[in-house]
């Protein structure tokens, strides 16, 4: 058997000064130094604020048909297509992936009418 030491967790100060959480990043930084001030938007490179920060990936119609996130996209929707009719048709049972004719074993009464009604 194996020992699990169990660790309380600790608490930590929430910072409540609002005039260091609007000007300052709240980052960590040695204690005998000053805060990292923020700067003016202008001091930032322009992407920074064409960051998508949104937790909902966006539209697929959004974005660029060249992108690596396109195509990952699309074969995530692709593949979530192929598994939703192969759960429809039993495709990934076990009993389903064999060698013989698909059709014929689990259709095979349906075969046979088709097979009366084409005559």
């Amino acid at each position: 058997k194996t020992l699990v030491s169990v660790v309380k967790a600790r608490d930590f100060p929430v910072e409540s000064d609002a005039n260091k959480l609007v000007n300052s990043c709240c980052i960590s930084y040695r204690i005998d130094e000053k805060p990292i001030a923020l700067g003016a938007d202008g001091d930032y490179p322009a992407w920074l604020w064409k960051l998508h920060v949104d937790r909902k990936p966006r539209p697929i119609a959004e974005i660029d048909i060249n992108s690596y996130a396109y195509w990952r996209r699309v074969r995530k929707y692709t593949l979530k297509y192929w598994n939703s009719l192969a759960k429809i048709d039993g495709w990934h049972r076990k009993d389903h992936r064999e060698t013989c004719n698909h059709a014929e074993k689990f259709y095979k009464e349906w075969s046979q009418i088709l097979m009366r009604d084409s005559c």
